[in-house]
């Protein structure tokens, strides 16, 4: 039975050319999550409305059809593209590939909607990228069941700040009795990871263990298939 959906509020995050005129769109809605749909002739010189199907763009869409892909049916715009250029820009590029990834189709995140939307928008303060990036990886993993345990080690204990961690592969925290060089990238300082837990962000050394401690959570998840994003910052670093 073909669904046909009222308008949403959502997000394009990948966008990719289909035959002559049209796009394959991931979209991210409000109240359907992730969302494949088919975009048919907005390729055209008489479309006025390919300009608003780019990242960044907060759109209200309907769709109809039935399956995995759907068909666009109506867009609208529902407030100006956000500008983000350089290393913002990437890291939008990043989270949306993130979330393409790790979100599975027609699972309602209304939460992480709501986040998303505010931590693109937050991307432009450069002053404070790294902060929202890891803010937003935390909120993204605990959105799909991964989140990080924080509040405790392997065996129940509170986490002590004089102690030191390591990261097991099922994602909790044991303490380690000799700091060797052995398995060092997954050992972490408790008063490290006690920060992180309390999104205390006043130190460098806080942030550098939380992204090391993000890329080690994520990596189970994503698999071997690298993520273009990431290409994109060394490109721009180079």
């Amino acid at each position: 039975m073909s669904h046909r959906s009222q308008l949403q509020s959502a997000f394009v995050l990948h966008s990719r050319l289909w035959r002559e005129t049209s796009l394959l769109l991931d979209v991210f809605t409000e109240n359907y999550g992730k969302v494949a749909l088919c975009a048919k002739g907005v390729r055209g010189k008489k479309s006025p409305k390919r300009s608003f199907l780019q990242p960044l763009y907060p759109l209200s869409l309907c769709w109809v059809g039935r399956g995995d892909l759907q068909t666009l049916t109506s867009i609208e715009s529902a407030g100006p593209v956000i500008k983000l250029t350089g290393n913002s820009l990437y890291s939008a590029f990043y989270i949306n590939e993130l979330m393409v990834r790790l979100l599975h189709r027609h699972d309602p995140h209304p939460e992480l909607f709501q986040h998303y939307q505010k931590t693109i928008e937050r991307l432009s303060e450069i002053e404070s990228l790294e902060q929202t990036l890891r803010e937003f990886e935390m909120f993204l993993l605990a959105t799909i069941g991964y989140g990080l345990t924080l509040d405790h080690d392997i065996d129940g204990a509170p986490l002590f700040d004089s102690k030191t961690y390591l990261l097991s592969v099922d994602g909790l925290f044991q303490i380690v009795e000799n700091t060797s060089t052995a398995n060092q990238a997954r050992q972490f300082l408790g008063a490290n990871l006690i920060s992180i837990a309390a999104r205390d962000w006043q130190d460098q050394d806080i942030l550098k263990d939380a992204k090391r401690l993000l890329r080690l959570s994520f990596q189970p998840l994503l698999g071997d298939k690298p993520l273009q994003s990431r290409k994109l910052f060394r490109r721009n670093l180079s």
